[in-house]
């Protein structure tokens, strides 16, 4: 078993590649947000690599985006929390809600604020619900990318209380599929496909799991001329 260490301002992963299992095991850990509460009684949390993001009145909360290179032929079917740490719960936290999204040229309208979700801020219930979302499988020259976010805050709107994550660990799951197994079709191993997926992913040990990918400098392409006669359209091969 295998483990690769990340360091960055705020986290570290530990990731674990198990054989046939198409399992990865990764471990984050969260520095302490900054926190800010403003004169209008809602409190801003900001993590410095993370974005923070919403629907329209829901809790506006950081969002840290996760790639990892997957075993060939395979996407994310699971991302399972099984183990999470948070550091001592704070009081006196009631979370600005999200706005919503204006197009940049033409800006919010004078006076705009966004207004709570009743449902939400008057539930004493844990939000979100999960703190993972957005799982999604990307493919780039033939490479499998798993995506997804993790929010490293929990907020109880009503109680005006928040747990920040300490430490989470989870158990990503792959399964074979034909599209995963189609994308195998347009597989790259060039030095530019390859520092390009290692600027993206954090598990760069699996690229070894990967076939080298023939070489097409030397492939023919087919060239269609097109004329304003119709009869004077050529396929030529060069």
């Amino acid at each position: 078993m295998k483990k690769i260490a990340f360091f960055t301002t705020f986290l570290l992963f530990l990731i674990s590649f198990h054989g046939m299992a198409q399992v990865q095991v990764m471990t984050c850990r969260f520095d302490k947000p900054q926190v800010t509460t403003s004169p209008d009684g809602y409190t801003d949390i900001r993590y410095k690599e993370c974005l923070n993001l919403g629907g329209e009145g829901t809790p506006s909360l950081p969002q840290f985006s996760v790639s990892l290179l997957l075993p060939p032929g395979t996407e994310i079917s699971t991302v399972r929390v099984t183990g999470v740490e948070y550091y001592p719960e704070e009081n006196g936290i009631l979370v600005r809600p999200a706005p919503r999204q204006f197009p940049i040229s033409v800006g919010a309208p004078d006076g705009y604020r966004p207004t709570a979700d009743v449902q939400i801020y008057t539930s004493a219930a844990a939000y979100p619900s999960s703190a993972i979302s957005a799982i999604t499988t990307g493919f780039l020259r033939g490479h499998a990318i798993g995506s997804f976010n993790i929010c490293p805050v929990t907020c109880f709107p009503l109680l005006q209380k928040a747990q920040y994550i300490k430490s989470i660990t989870l158990e990503i799951s792959g399964k074979t599929s034909d599209r995963a197994t189609r994308a195998l079709d347009f597989l790259r191993s060039d030095g530019m496909t390859n520092k390009h997926i290692r600027a993206v992913v954090k598990n760069h040990d699996l690229f070894q799991e990967y076939p080298v990918a023939e070489s097409r400098d030397n492939s023919q392409y087919d060239i269609l001329l097109i004329t304003l006669n119709p009869q004077q359209i050529n396929k030529r091969q060069v």
